[in-house]
């Protein structure tokens, strides 16, 4: 369930000069500091590119074994049950809308947001559009586990301790999240129906493949026929969420222009 799912506002700001920033900062939210909405909203805390952000969210605590690093499951009307291993991430991450105007916490879009994407998690690169001065990032919504399409509205919901990195690349401008790991391009669509958001996901990874790797719109097309992936990652919110992705393998050089 979404209650409480804390919004960190967390502001990126330039640098004064070239070098990278190496601060880590760590900011302790409070329960009246929980945000249910992104919006242009003073934020919190302010880093720097190369900045380290740790601290914690808020949210409904699930019957996690902290030891053993697995949830137990009991169904309601049997005595069934089943183990099930953990693998942490943020269900809820994205930066404040363009326009200034402020966006339900449960429905993701362009900004990122509700996206319950596995991928919030250590080994991936998440790139999010900045669409106001800052960026004013957002995050929470602790998922211990969950299945694809989240299909009961809801996953192990758990507070994290979260560390994450903060970069601003200028002169890149992107319309849409996307995710990076050492062997794989991912880029995200949220929108109804679901064929319309695997359209943005897709024209997305196109436009990323084409403008990153010099291979034509036409030729990433029929190479993404061939090889692409898709990942149904969210199906009860108002927009549904897909991951359309590729091995970098496949791409032409095998790595980055």
């Amino acid at each position: 369930m979404k209650t409480k799912s804390i919004l960190v506002t967390v502001a990126v700001l330039a640098a004064a000069s070239s070098a990278f920033a190496q601060r880590v900062v760590r900011y302790a939210p409070l329960e009246k500091e929980l945000k249910f909405v992104y919006a242009a909203a003073p934020p919190v805390a302010t880093l720097q590119p190369g900045d380290t952000l740790e601290t914690n969210t808020f949210d409904a605590f699930g019957n996690v074994d902290k030891r053993s690093n697995t949830a137990t499951y009991h169904a309601v009307d049997s005595n069934f049950s089943v183990t099930i291993p953990l693998r942490p991430f943020l269900g809820c991450i994205g930066v404040a809308p363009a326009g200034g105007e402020a966006r339900a916490s449960t429905v993701p879009a362009e900004f990122g947001g509700n996206m319950d994407a596995p991928e919030v998690r250590p080994g991936y690169t998440l790139y999010l559009p900045v669409n106001v001065p800052g960026a004013l990032l957002y995050i929470g919504d602790g998922h211990a586990a969950q299945g694809d399409g989240e299909i009961a509205g809801t996953a192990i919901e758990v507070p994290l301790r979260v560390r994450l990195q903060v970069q601003l690349l200028k002169r890149k401008k992107i319309g849409w999240p996307r995710f990076e790991t050492d062997t794989s391009l991912m880029a995200v669509g949220a929108y109804r129906p679901v064929d319309d958001a695997l359209r943005i996901a897709f024209t997305e990874l196109v436009a990323w493949i084409h403008a990153d790797y010099g291979l034509s719109e036409l030729d990433t097309y029929e190479l993404l026929s061939k090889v692409a992936t898709i990942h149904l990652v969210e199906m009860v919110d108002p927009n549904y969420v897909v991951i359309a992705g590729v091995e970098k393998r496949y791409l032409p050089g095998n790595s980055r222009r």
